[in-house]
């Protein structure tokens, strides 16, 4: 049998201990059923957190106001392309984007959306 997963947080200690956490419980289950693992850890999706207070947050939080975008700050425990480059040093947020039905067959966003995140790609570049 195959099993495959990831764990993410934002804090790497945190995440260090449920994938030692997971490890344990499957050795110990491996071993009652008489069988055993080979339990494997890649890096992936690194967590990352801005200080609210940096120049590359008050940027965004300023096209977002220009947009008519209040700001909330939440953490997302999602995997990104910004969890990619900041991992590797280049500092990159993540914004909600107002997709419905994220990751099937059916995943969506409203024209709406789609046209304010065009307007915040313009705010920022500009």
């Amino acid at each position: 049998v195959e099993l495959a997963g990831d764990v993410r947080s934002v804090s790497l200690k945190t995440k260090n201990r449920l994938l030692t956490e997971i490890e344990k419980t499957f050795k110990k289950e491996a071993e009652i059923l008489g069988g055993e693992i080979n339990f494997g850890k890649l890096p992936y999706c690194e967590g990352y957190v801005f200080d609210q207070e940096s120049d590359l947050v008050r940027q965004a939080v300023e096209a977002l106001g220009k947009i008519g975008k209040k700001v909330k700050f939440i953490q997302s425990n999602g995997g990104a392309d910004a969890n990619l480059f900041n991992a590797r040093g280049i500092a990159m947020l993540n914004f909600g984007y107002g997709a419905r039905n994220i990751h099937t067959v059916a995943e969506e966003i409203s024209v709406e959306n789609l046209s304010l995140l065009a307007r915040l790609v313009l705010e920022l570049i500009i």
